[in-house]
């Protein structure tokens, strides 16, 4: 499936799912719906990025026990953002503890590496990305590995230093199975022996194995269930969990589950339909019970069962788990079992508790960010 064939497709509606295409604006002072936190309520945080043309800043949001979220404080990356919807997953990662954090500048092609304090973050290291567009990393131990999605579209990896920083790794970088595939997302299954890839433009799901050294070998290739594979998250069992915005088709999207054999995806459940629009981002809750996606184009979440066994089942029986404002793309989940969704086409933070059973408690709302904003992660 060509690139020019799917936006046929879709049309509009493609334009308008997975990604915010608004015209860029200049940042604003991000205003909170919740009253201030003061820093003796603090208990968390969550990190998002302006991704803004004129220069891209990181802005740390505190949150309460309650989930509710108080006025960020920005830092500057350092690198140039785009202005606009990358229309991608995982643009901000960072390690288990909170402590490194890692980010796309996809304007400028570069990779910020900040360290986080009671202080704040604290920038270490801007490193080119080995291509052009950065758009997406995946971290497996010391090892980390970015997507970029500019023409040729590769992946690159590096080694991450005992100070946080990236040193790269030679003879890392692989072409993807196009060009110019219009890839969404990289990341790594449990254990960290391979590197999944997805490309909405040509339908495909990329497996590379990875060897000793880090560096990766022939990908094998399947063919998404359904059509435009967007996000994925990986449960703690190896289920890989892919989300099919379906070139944005009302009411069309759904997600499939996978199991690695032999180092080839095997399906489980294939197309679960979300009954709703355009699902892009997906996270899996902290008990590894529940997987949610992101509906852009319905400005909803839906959230499905997980089976031992990896079969997915929808929660919800009109597959709305929680409302949202417009827009929602990436999603965020703590340990605490709190899930936030950036709504990029509103410039807001949604809010939620999973209950025991997996739905969803609205938490708050926070408004007034950025247009352009991307990537989430939360503590």
């Amino acid at each position: 499936m060509t690139k020019p064939f799917l936006a046929a497709l879709a049309g509009a509606a493609l334009l308008t799912a997975c990604q915010n295409n608004d015209s860029p604006q200049a940042i604003l002072e991000p205003t909170v719906a919740n009253d201030r936190i003061a820093a003796e309520a603090t208990t968390g945080f969550v990190v998002t990025t302006t991704n803004a043309a004129a220069g891209n800043s990181a802005l740390v949001f505190p949150r309460d026990a309650a989930g509710r979220l108080g006025t960020p404080t920005a830092y500057p990356t350092g690198g140039l953002g785009t202005g606009a919807g990358l229309g991608n997953q995982s643009g901000i990662i960072a390690d288990e503890a909170g402590r490194f954090f890692y980010l796309v500048n996809a304007g400028s092609d570069q990779i910020t590496v900040f360290e986080r304090s009671e202080g704040g973050l604290t920038q270490r290291q801007l490193i080119g990305s080995g291509g052009s567009q950065p758009i997406s990393l995946a971290r497996a131990g010391r090892l980390l590995y970015v997507l970029n999605d500019g023409s040729p579209a590769t992946v690159n990896g590096f080694r991450i230093q005992a100070d946080g920083t990236l040193e790269p790794l030679s003879r890392s970088s692989r072409p993807l199975s196009a060009a110019v595939p219009d890839a969404a997302q990289i990341g790594f299954t449990r254990g960290g022996g391979s590197l999944i890839v997805t490309e909405k433009a040509t339908g495909n799901i990329l497996v590379f194995p990875v060897d000793r050294t880090g560096r990766l070998g022939v990908a094998t290739v399947t063919p998404s269930n359904g059509a435009t594979p967007f996000g994925f998250a990986v449960d703690r069992r190896g289920t890989v969990i892919v989300s099919e915005a379906f070139g944005g088709a009302p009411n069309g999207s759904a997600l499939s589950s996978y199991r690695l054999l032999a180092g080839r995806l095997a399906t489980v459940s294939p197309s679960v339909p979300t009954l709703q629009t355009a699902a892009c981002w997906v996270a899996i809750d902290p008990s590894g019970r529940y997987a949610y996606t992101t509906n852009t184009a319905s400005g909803s979440i839906t959230g499905y069962r997980i089976a031992p066994s990896g079969h997915l089942e929808r929660i919800p029986p009109d597959g709305i788990s929680g409302p949202t404002n417009p827009g929602p793309i990436d999603l965020a989940v703590t340990r605490a079992g709190l899930l936030y969704s950036l709504n990029a086409k509103s410039g807001s933070i949604s809010g939620f508790q999973i209950r025991p059973d997996g739905s969803l408690a609205p938490v708050g709302t926070t408004t007034g960010i950025p247009a352009g904003t991307n990537g989430l992660v939360a503590y």
